[in-house]
Parts: structure tokens; C-alpha cells; sequence
């Protein structure tokens, strides 16, 4: 699998600041939790804006669902704006992939 550098980017600051997260949530994410447009779960929310690099506002707005199209077109999902089990799963991979690269493991 091919990372470009702007995932690359993303990734590498979704791992900085999902230690923060999981630290006041005590957990970590639950890749069978879907998000749409106007969903209130605003961490969950702020992990995928994290991952994406959009500003962290907890909003599921227009913008990030333009923002979700664009990542699922990328990677052969079904371009429904929403975010669901396979959005949650690449995330997770392209993070371990890219940890994996950094440090050679």
C-alpha cells in the first residue's frame, strides 16, 4: 500500500494527539461506530477530523463531510459522506502501516 505524504502527515498527527485522547477517554477508537453529518459525538468526531488534518471542532459539518467523500473516493469505499466500519479500519491501518515505516518494525 502506497501512503501519500499528505496521509503520511495526517497520520503521524493523529498518533501524536491520540494518546491525549485516549487518556481522557480511556479508551481508543471503535471502529464500528458510524458518524454522519450533524452527529453529536464530538471526540469520535475530533479523531476522524484529526486524521483527515481538518480543525478540531467536534462538528460533523458539510465541510467534513465533502472532506470523508474525498478520503472514501481515495480509497475505493462507497462515497456516502458517512463514516463507518471500513472508514474506522483503513484509518487504523494506514496508522500502523505508518508507524510500522517509521520505525522500521
Amino acid at each position: 500500500m502506497i501512503i501519500s505524504e499528505g496521509e503520511k502527515n495526517r497520520i503521524r498527527k493523529m498518533h501524536r494527539d491520540n494518546s491525549i485522547i485516549k487518556e481522557q477517554r480511556g479508551v481508543g477508537p471503535t471502529p464500528t461506530e458510524t458518524l454522519q453529518m450533524g452527529d453529536k459525538r464530538k471526540e469520535k468526531i475530533k479523531e476522524f477530523q484529526k486524521f483527515l488534518d481538518l480543525p478540531l471542532n467536534g462538528i460533523f459539518d458539510e465541510k467534513m463531510r465533502d472532506e470523508v467523500i474525498e478520503f472514501q473516493k481515495e480509497n475505493g469505499l462507497t462515497a456516502d459522506g458517512e463514516i463507518g466500519e471500513e472508514e474506522w479500519k483503513i484509518k487504523e491501518t494506514k496508522r500502523e502501516e505508518l508507524m510500522k515505516n517509521m520505525w522500521g518494525n
